[in-house]
């Protein structure tokens, strides 16, 4: 019996927007979730989870400062407020 050869689907996996998850409402969160740029982050008075919304620029985790994210002084001056 000769192979059978699958046909590829014309169909694209959906990207959601970078902020999906802060427009959902607290009641399906549980938390509060905030979209922001890397300046938004030097001005923590709390530790707090950060964790980049696209690119991995970072390992995501409990910062007290934004500075004490790791390579904090290359993205702040790269990514836009």
């Amino acid at each position: 019996m000769p192979p059978v050869k699958a046909t590829q689907p014309s169909i694209q996996l959906l990207r959601p927007a970078d902020d999906a998850l802060a427009k959902l409402p607290r009641a399906f969160t549980v938390r509060e979730i905030t979209c922001a740029g890397a300046g938004a982050f030097s001005p923590l008075t709390r530790p707090m989870f950060v964790k980049p919304a696209d690119q991995k620029l970072f390992t995501a985790g409990v910062y007290l400062l934004g500075q004490d994210i790791p390579g904090w002084k290359t993205y702040s001056r790269t990514i836009p407020s």
